[in-house]
């Protein structure tokens, strides 16, 4: 008999913690075991019954979830924010994870969140902070539900900015201030691309922003990005990593009515060209061709900027440089647009750029304005 209690006191465990997790009556209609994917929810409780992030109420709960896969496994507890009259989920995110993979694989975090008003306008931003994280060969975090995220970062702080909550570096956040469509109300969740029509208005927002006040392109740029749900980091690959900037972080090309050209530096380092023609705004990176023809598939040294300078001519921006490859060195004027060199020629010693002129060894060439070409003097 004693058996018999003891099997029925194991199955009544066991079934209990198989059974499915109610949501309290606030979550009710938020789809989150939908968003569990393969995880398996164990606990639900909510946060904050109600919160106003400016003119939107939103619910934020806690939900915890179990994986197991063979002898892996993984316990994520998230922190979700859903909207309370739209009951979409528009932001879920890991707050505490450990995980196992094999038997000598594992990875462990935990945050703390809080709400804090970086900017004074009245409308908190989160703040999460890592408080403690260990890693070992473990690779990207699997999200129940979401991206892989490929690390653990000490701080991240998401901003109600272009209808979503943003995840933005500090100084973005201070140093722009949300105007036109980047303020409107949260409404769309974190990866959700918002409608083309607006998705377009907020394009031609940026281009229009694309004038000599750098803060100005640098915001609308994070704008762009945020509408469309996308990253700058994933938007560059420069083969010579970092081009360096001429002093700034966003720098402009002199161009026609019609088109407006940008240079920016990218939060990896990078840069990259943006125009605008009225119609469509597109990144360009630039590709700094090899300093001689590739004849075979043997790697090639590589290229370093020793010296960089981006100076207008003859209303075009032009990039000088000197650069190092191995053992040759040689000075280089690049046409950013046209993505083509007008000189390359060893040099010795540094080249030197003065008056309009190119002085590379014993050789000085000058900028033709009428047939827009350098010639060797």
């Amino acid at each position: 008999m004693r058996n018999l209690a003891a099997l029925v006191i194991l199955s009544a465990a066991v079934a209990h913690a198989d059974a499915p997790v109610v949501p309290p009556d606030e979550l009710k209609g938020i789809p989150i075991e939908a968003a569990q994917g393969r995880h398996q929810l164990i606990s639900l409780r909510v946060l904050e019954a109600e919160r106003a992030l400016g003119p939107t109420r939103v619910i934020v709960w806690e939900e915890k979830s179990r994986l197991v896969d063979g002898i892996d496994t993984q316990e994520t507890t998230m922190l979700g924010i859903g909207g309370i009259a739209s009951r979409k989920i528009l932001l879920r995110l890991p707050l505490q994870l450990s995980a196992k993979k094999g038997p000598d694989k594992s990875i462990s975090f935990r945050y703390s969140q809080a709400w804090t008003d970086l900017d004074g306008d009245g409308i908190p931003e989160l703040i999460l902070r890592r408080g403690a994280a260990s890693a070992h060969e473990y690779g990207p975090i699997d999200v129940p539900g979401e991206p892989a995220e490929p690390n653990a970062p000490r701080d991240r702080v998401f901003q109600v900015r272009a209808g979503g909550l943003h995840e933005l570096p500090r100084a973005i956040i201070t140093g722009c201030p949300r105007k036109g469509d980047a303020a409107m109300p949260l409404e769309f969740a974190r990866h959700e691309k918002l409608p083309a029509a607006l998705a377009q208005k907020i394009d031609a927002a940026t281009g229009a922003s694309l004038t000599e006040n750098a803060p100005e392109v640098r915001c609308a740029l994070w704008d762009r990005w945020c509408a469309q749900s996308e990253a700058p980091v994933a938007w560059v690959q420069t083969e010579t990593a970092p081009v360096p900037a001429p002093g700034a972080p966003v720098w402009l090309e002199p161009a026609g009515p019609k088109t407006r050209v940008v240079w920016f530096r990218t939060v990896d380092g990078g840069a990259a060209r943006l125009t605008w023609d009225g119609t469509m705004l597109q990144v360009i990176e630039p590709n700094i061709p090899p300093t001689a023809p590739e004849v075979d598939d043997k790697p090639k040294p590589p290229i370093h900027v020793l010296k960089f300078d981006a100076l207008p001519e003859d209303a075009r921006l032009m990039l000088y440089m000197d650069i190092q490859q191995g053992p040759e060195r040689r000075a280089i004027v690049y046409d950013p647009v046209k993505l083509e060199l007008l000189v390359n020629v060893p040099v010795k010693s540094a080249p030197s750029f003065r008056n309009g002129e190119l002085h590379a060894g014993a050789t000085t060439f000058r900028y033709d304005r009428a047939k827009h070409v350098w010639r060797q003097r």
